[in-house]
């Protein structure tokens, strides 16, 4: 099993309500704060208890970044080629594959293109 995090946590992004806050609480492990509604700190504390607890830490391959998947229908298996944070490069083989992406780019946020965005100053 392989869950590739070029970072050295676990990946966590949430999209906090208009107040900065969002709800907290597995249903298999509810949790035993008194705040209903948590702030980003808490919500890291308890996703990461959560995950050592569930004994999924010991599956993730922390400082790994996947760069690239192959399926080999011969072999029936993944092939992984990811980068460790220490410069080496990795190939691992799999029989299963489960991607899951989003938006955010640790590495860099998005900056759209558009015409004169050189020359914008924002509005007032």
């Amino acid at each position: 099993m392989l869950w590739g995090c070029s970072k050295g946590t676990l990946p966590l992004s949430w999209r906090p309500l208009r107040h900065g806050h969002v709800t907290l609480g597995y249903k298999f492990k509810p949790s035993k704060n008194a705040q209903t509604i948590a702030d980003g700190p808490l919500i890291r504390d308890y996703i990461e208890e959560t995950a050592r607890e569930s004994g999924i830490t010991q599956h993730i391959r922390f400082g790994h970044k996947v760069m690239s998947a192959a399926w080999s229908s011969a072999d029936a298996t993944w092939t992984v080629t990811a980068w460790r944070s220490d410069g080496a490069t990795v190939t691992l083989t799999y029989n299963f594959l489960m991607m899951c992406l989003g938006y955010y780019s640790y590495d860099g946020g998005y900056t759209p293109e558009f015409a004169g965005r050189q020359s914008f100053m924002g509005q007032g």
